[in-house]
């Protein structure tokens, strides 16, 4: 493939960019704000522990600021923001069962039950062929549907910032969210998931 600046490109590529760049920005300040709270919340129970208010109120800052670092550094994905146009060149597909233990009831003269709950989640990795190199994109815990789109081949972008490639021809019923990963059909230009508007 040529350029994708040659092909007509039915995805918002501008507006998609513009929308991620201004969320990655507000995350990294949320992990800077995050960050900061944490250090001065140490240093807060380190010189004034000894106050009884002090120390609870150090402590539920520390733990919060952890939360937050944690949950922003477990959603980030150096691959979000790379850009990629080529033919999808190989799909893996991995499948891993997670299975949940639960216990049943109380019994205090018999043995207690345990009921064991399996979910299958779906791993991919989509490889997209940019001249003569490859870019993969690893995405968790998606469907059937998704595995089926992609290993259908042809002509795939990945658009800076966000996390699903996509076709460069929408199908004739529906097209892929590259934010969020929903399908959803034709006559839509936003998605129904995210609300955000993905479409020309």
């Amino acid at each position: 493939m040529s350029n994708k600046n040659e092909v007509s490109i039915p995805y918002d590529i501008e507006g998609l960019t513009s929308s991620a760049k201004k969320l990655l920005i507000k995350s990294l300040l949320m992990l800077v704000l995050g960050v900061l709270v944490l250090v001065l919340s140490i240093l807060a129970i380190i010189f004034y522990g000894s106050y009884l208010p002090v120390f609870i109120i150090g402590l539920i800052a520390a733990c919060a600021a952890v939360v937050l670092c944690g949950r922003l550094i477990k959603n980030f994905s150096f691959s979000d923001f790379s850009t990629a146009c080529g033919e999808i060149s190989d799909v893996h597909k991995e499948i891993r069962t997670h299975t949940t233990t639960k216990v049943g009831g109380i019994n205090p003269f018999g043995v207690r039950k345990y009921d064991q709950d399996g979910k299958n989640e779906i791993r991919i990795g989509v490889f997209i062929r940019e001249g003569e190199g490859v870019k993969g994109y690893f995405l968790n815990d998606v469907n059937e549907d998704h595995v089926d789109y992609y290993e259908a081949g042809g002509e795939a972008i990945h658009i800076w910032g966000t996390r699903f490639p996509v076709k460069l021809e929408i199908d004739t019923d529906e097209w892929l969210c590259p934010v969020c990963g929903e399908f959803n059909p034709n006559e839509e230009k936003s998605c129904v998931r995210c609300k955000r508007k993905i479409l020309k």
